[in-house]
C-alpha cells in the first residue's frame, strides 16, 4: 500500500499491534468481537451475518437478530464519504 519503505514498516507495526489490542479485548467484551466480525464481512462484501475468510465461514457472533444492524451499521461507516 506505501512505497515509502519507513510508512510501509510504521503501518505493518500499527496493525501488529491493533491485532494485539483486539485479541486482548475480544475475550474481555463481545460487543469487540462482534464489531471486529461484522466489519470482516462488509469488508469481504457479504452482506450477511457470515463472511469468507481463508474458505472457511466466520459467523458474526451475535444472533442472527442483532448481528443484522451491526453489519448495516459497518456497511453504512465503511461505504461513507465522510469516513474517509
Amino acid at each position: 500500500m506505501h512505497t515509502d519503505p519507513e510508512l510501509s514498516a510504521n503501518a505493518a507495526r500499527t496493525a501488529r499491534r491493533g491485532i494485539r489490542v483486539l485479541k486482548y479485548l475480544q475475550d474481555k467484551n463481545e460487543s469487540v468481537k462482534t464489531n471486529c466480525d461484522a466489519i470482516r464481512a462488509v469488508a469481504a462484501g457479504d452482506d450477511t451475518e457470515n463472511c469468507d475468510r481463508d474458505e472457511e465461514r466466520v459467523e458474526v457472533s451475535q444472533s442472527s437478530h442483532e448481528a443484522g444492524p451491526v453489519v448495516s451499521l459497518w456497511r453504512r461507516i465503511l461505504t461513507s464519504k465522510i469516513a474517509w
